[in-house]
């Protein structure tokens, strides 16, 4: 399968289902589920699929689509190759792991704050200057 490296906590996120939109530099044309990977970890913490694929014209990046995501009761450990920093494919099969319990309510309210606060971070520091007032930090 393959398997996308992200960062903490945005993997977590992804693999709870509260990140739906995953930001990147390059378009994607996979389709389906996808392992991710906890960068750094070794480990590939759960699936998602990436079901679509568009350029957001305001942050000057594209928005992977992600649904159907699902957190492994037991994090798969596996072997880095040296180089590979985005995708690397991994021997296993999804269809065979123990999914984790999904979110409280209350857990998940608390992530989906965590997040919205990230993301508003990050929509605010990839503002395209458009000749508008620009604030300096």
């Amino acid at each position: 399968m393959k398997c996308l490296f992200v960062r903490p906590p945005f993997a977590g996120w992804i693999v709870d289902g509260v990140k739906t939109i995953e930001y990147r530099s390059k378009a994607s044309n996979i389709r389906g589920r996808v392992g991710i990977i906890q960068s750094m970890s070794g480990t590939v913490i759960g699936d998602v699929e990436i079901i679509g694929c568009n350029w957001n014209e305001k942050i000057q990046r594209y928005e992977w689509n992600l649904a159907n995501a699902r957190r492994y009761k037991h994090p798969l450990a596996f072997q880095q190759k040296s180089g590979a920093v985005v995708w690397i494919g991994v021997d296993y099969d999804s269809n065979v792991q123990e999914v984790a319990p999904a979110l409280s309510a209350a857990a998940m309210k608390q992530e989906k704050a965590a997040y919205e606060k990230e993301i508003a971070i990050f929509l605010d520091s990839s503002r395209i200057y458009d000749g508008g007032d620009v604030n300096v930090k």
